[in-house]
């Protein structure tokens, strides 16, 4: 059994990838399945066929295939050029046609020559798409697009060349509702609809690009150069060059490459771009450690039990390739519906155009009136209606400092029955903090003076948190200072040997500690005496049990899920008022929670920051992370709350679900509106420059219901 992943290039439309994936299931043994979404094709084949016959099968419906990624920000680029272009001529096209006062000598024959360099360079992938649906016997909106702005283009030249309409001081004007048997020159609709729909491209390709960036950040963790043990000699290698024959070098600051297990040396390990835990782990000879995170103050030396797919890493990146196959956004409803409307606007148009002419009307009158019907129904405002939105929407979220990543956001905010939340660095703040100091002796300057001094020189969490605790002006010199592994600090200050760390390798007993899950005490010595010490704890953000309450009123289920132990899980889901609690998952079992409960048909969102949430955010049906966590957690979502406060996901919500309400509203009115002039212009009542004019307020509607955005209330803090 052969497994391929194809990279597709020159699909516009769901009917693109609906089309390829059916060609390729006709191949013997072949099953594919097309993600328009992310523009690949998976394909499982039972047979002997080489990857070059799925290659030219893709390639003969007039797309590109190959096995190599898209660039993606060279064609992001290229349609940015294109799409600029359009916008500048769109603007003079439509302001120097209905504005006679602007039409200067010429100006038609300028328009002429400024409409073609828009369908030649900007509109050549529309005209193309249209070419390969014909050429393979179906319709989507590109087809629409392109027939009716080359109708209107070709009427204009011919009009130019051949009447009165191309002498120069000609001005045109124009009567509502006007019956006509003349001809007229429509550069504007041959010029405007291309913009407008490049734009709405430009926004949905933007969006499914920065949806596949959690994935490249994933593989740029395996590409970095690692030292390794190869046949007793150190030597410096590509990450994806390693082996499970190998040693792994791995230095403080360093980021492991590899699942393992420690042969050599002690470190604390943070793990918090895996697990999302604030506090570090001791690893030793013996202890596991896994792909991507960090010694802080030892060397280990590491050998390898999963590299690549069979790492941690690996399996999460799978895990997110699956879940994005699964993504649906609003805009993609226009692609499913243009099966039906397309081939019914063209089969009016040319009924349109052979009832006049049987009725022994002018071919230019019903020519014109065909052409009418082909304006009116373009489905410009149907491609504006979720991208503007989203972009009023975004501006709005952006001031204040949430991230919208995808549409599937707005669509999802409205339906979401369950909210899961991570604990550590989502509920809670990721940080330590110290929330009780305690000396023993009555020399609180000196205190302070060592504890800085000591802290001063090492960047653990802890140690970062008791300096943060005790800021001191003047400088102490520190002689014989060390960081030890599991430990804490040591040093020497005027001939007296202090020692900073954990109470187990200070070997002190403290009586009466009152036993919570959540605090770690850390102590500090002069000559082996106890003299101080001091409670740190990961805090709870700020107003978390008010957010938790106000999604809750909302009517969501509220529950955590975390990788952190249960009896400190249990303590923080009280505190915030969380009811259930999913404790100590791995990665995967994350995922099979939020599976558990899709399957139940509950429609469920994930709140989380680590690198071990880039899977949950994926698989989630609204995946929502905090600015704090890994940038694979951000790459994954499709909110990014940049505050990192709670309340910030309360209000996203609101903003989500009243953006879907006014894309709503723009579907309805892009269709409702079109389709009732289109009776009007198959009476040949409406002059194509009206219908090109009636298009245009059309998607005015559009702009103007989504600007009414920026002026509604959504209680940002």
């Amino acid at each position: 059994m052969k497994e391929v992943m194809l990279h597709l290039e020159g699909m516009t439309c769901t009917s693109c990838a609906n089309q390829i994936e059916k060609n390729l299931n006709q191949m013997a043994g072949t099953k594919a399945q097309v993600n328009y979404a992310t523009a690949t094709a998976s394909i499982i084949s039972e047979g002997n066929l080489a990857v070059d016959e799925f290659i030219s099968v893709v390639e003969k419906l007039g797309y590109h295939a190959s096995l190599e990624a898209v660039d993606e920000d060279a064609y992001l680029s290229k349609l940015a050029r294109k799409k600029n272009v359009a916008v500048v001529i769109g603007t003079f096209a439509i302001v120097i046609s209905m504005i006679p006062a602007f039409q200067f000598s010429g100006w038609q024959w300028i328009l002429l020559a400024l409409t073609l360099v828009v369908h030649l360079y900007s509109a050549t992938e529309i005209h193309y798409s249209a070419f390969v649906a014909a050429k393979n016997r179906f319709a989507n909106m590109d087809t629409l697009i392109s027939l009716g702005t080359l109708v209107a283009l070709m009427v204009s030249v011919y009009a130019l060349f051949f009447t009165s309409m191309g002498e120069l001081g000609m001005k045109m004007s124009h009567s509502l509702f006007e019956r006509t048997a003349a001809g007229g020159i429509y550069l504007e609709v041959a010029a405007v609809v291309p913009a407008f729909i490049l734009m709405g491209r430009y926004f949905e390709a933007k969006s499914k690009h920065r949806n596949m960036d959690a994935i490249s950040q994933l593989k740029k963790i395996t590409k970095e150069e690692i030292e390794i043990i190869r046949a007793s000699n150190r030597v410096k290698i590509a990450a994806t060059e390693l082996l499970l024959t190998d040693l792994l070098v791995v230095k403080p600051g360093e980021r492991i490459a590899a699942d393992g297990v420690v042969v050599e040396g002690q470190a604390d390990v943070d793990e918090s771009i895996i697990s999302g835990e604030s506090l570090p782990l001791l690893k030793k000879i013996g202890s596991s450690v896994i792909a991507g995170s960090t010694p802080i103050d030892g060397e280990l030396i590491i050998r390898p039990t999963g590299i690549g797919a069979d790492s941690v890493i690996g399996q999460i990146e799978q895990l997110i390739i699956a879940s994005q196959a699964e993504k649906s956004q609003t805009q993609h409803l226009v692609d499913r519906i243009s099966g039906v409307f397309v081939p019914t606007i063209l089969v009016l148009a040319s009924l349109t155009f052979i009832f006049w002419i049987i009725f022994g009307a002018e071919t230019a009158f019903a020519l014109s009136s065909a052409l009418a019907v082909l304006i009116i129904a373009c489905p410009c405002a149907l491609g504006l209606a979720t991208p503007v939105a989203m972009l009023v929407s975004s501006a709005i979220a952006n001031e204040n400092k949430i991230l919208i990543r995808s549409s599937k956001a707005l669509e999802m905010s409205n339906k979401i029955s369950t909210i899961f939340f991570d604990k550590t660095g989502t509920i809670t703040t990721g940080a330590l903090e110290v929330v009780s100091f305690n000396p023993l002796i009555s020399q609180p300057k000196l205190i302070n003076s060592v504890a800085f001094a000591l802290t001063q020189r090492s960047t653990h969490p802890v140690s970062m948190a008791i300096n943060k605790h005790h800021p001191v002006n003047a400088e102490t010199r520190v002689e014989n200072f060390a960081s030890i592994a599991g430990g804490g600090l040591v040093g020497e200050i005027d001939l007296r040997t202090y020692r900073l760390g954990n109470l187990k390798w200070l070997e002190k007993e403290i009586k009466d500690l009152p036993s919570d899950p959540t605090v770690r005490y850390v102590g500090l010595t002069g000559d082996d005496e106890l003299i101080a010490y001091w409670a740190l704890r990961d805090s709870l953000r700020p107003k978390s049990k008010e957010s938790i309450e106000n999604l809750k009123k909302l009517g969501l289920e509220v529950v955590m899920l975390t990788g952190d132990g249960d009896s400190n899980s249990q303590l923080i889901a009280r505190q915030v008022g969380i009811d259930v609690v999913y404790s100590e998952l791995k990665p995967a079992e994350k995922v099979a929670v939020i599976e558990k409960y899709q399957k139940e048909g509950k429609v469920v969102a994930f709140v989380g920051d680590g690198l071990n949430d880039a899977a949950a955010l994926s698989t989630a049906n609204l995946s929502i992370a905090m600015s704090s966590g890994s940038y694979v957690a951000l790459a994954a979502s499709d909110l990014t709350v940049l505050k990192g406060e709670l309340e910030q996901v309360v209000s996203a919500l609101k903003l989500g679900r009243k953006t879907l309400s006014t894309i709503k509203i723009n579907l309805f009115w892009a269709f409702a509106y079109n389709s009732a002039m289109i009776p009007i212009a198959m009476a040949g009542y409406l002059q194509p420059i009206w219908a090109g004019a009636a298009m245009a307020l059309s998607s005015s509607f559009v702009v103007a219901n989504s600007l009414l955005l920026k002026y509604k209330n959504f209680n940002f803090t």
